[in-house]
């Protein structure tokens, strides 16, 4: 039987029927007597007007089990309002990370990774840089929804015209793959829209090619699918037995 106080029931509600239902969850769980963090995860559906100073208070909890309870709240309920502006102030707040133990900076981090990629503007760049550049040091499962987040932004702004963002999430990748491996952009061909693909290679071009003119090829293998990118002819690296090539 499904609980009457579960966030998961918020998330498919509008948002002003989701905010309605979650002050009355959160007011009838603490006059129960719950615990502060649960109501807090309801209230987090509220608007960020009316809850962000809460939220971003509950970042500072001297446990650090709150923290990493806290910091979802706080990005997710940015999320949840549509406003660019609003993520990104959450990005300024997630410098304080890197002082945190990993475990709250996993949990931030795959909340992060969860954000829409159209909220992210040129002027999160700066923000998202630090936070990377924090969480490289961190766990494999930080590392590994840092590159979610990239991905995500790569899918996203390759066709945009936004070059900070593109540029950051590349970087990103390619400071992840480090030395040992190649970055892993997923399935492009099965998540572009057709005819953006052309897009996407105008955006990696200079990577390939500086890449090329050092025979490193990270960048453009990681473009191989089994049935060859759809952009073959187009100057892209092409994926067959024979190996990797660039053209253009």
């Amino acid at each position: 039987m499904t609980s009457p106080f579960s966030e998961s029931l918020l998330e498919v509600l509008s948002r002003s029927h989701a905010a309605d239902e979650a002050r009355r969850m959160a007011a009838t769980l603490r006059e129960g007597g719950s615990r502060e963090m649960r109501v807090l995860g309801f209230e987090s559906f509220l608007p960020g007007a009316e809850v962000r100073e809460q939220l971003v208070e509950a970042t500072w909890r001297p446990a650090a089990e709150d923290r990493a309870e806290a910091w979802p709240f706080l990005i997710r309920n940015a999320d949840r309002s549509g406003d660019p502006e609003a993520v990104t102030a959450v990005l300024e707040e997630m410098g304080r990370l890197r002082n945190e133990q990993d475990p709250v900076r996993e949990a931030a981090l795959g909340a992060l990774a969860r954000v829409r990629p159209a909220l992210f503007t040129e002027d999160a760049e700066p923000h998202l840089d630090r936070i990377a550049v924090q969480a490289l040091d961190s766990s494999s499962d930080t590392r590994y929804h840092l590159s979610r987040l990239a991905v995500g932004v790569l899918r996203e702004h390759a066709a945009s015209g936004r070059r900070e963002l593109v540029n950051w999430a590349l970087r990103t990748l390619v400071r992840i793959s480090g030395n040992t491996g190649a970055a892993d952009f997923g399935r492009l061909d099965h998540t572009l829209r057709r005819g953006q693909e052309h897009q996407v290679y105008e955006a990696l071009r200079p990577w390939i090619k500086a890449g090329a003119e050092k025979s490193d090829y990270s960048v453009s293998g990681t473009l191989c699918v089994p049935e060859g990118f759809r952009l073959f002819g187009r100057g892209v690296a092409v994926c067959r037995r024979g190996g990797v090539r660039t053209s253009g």
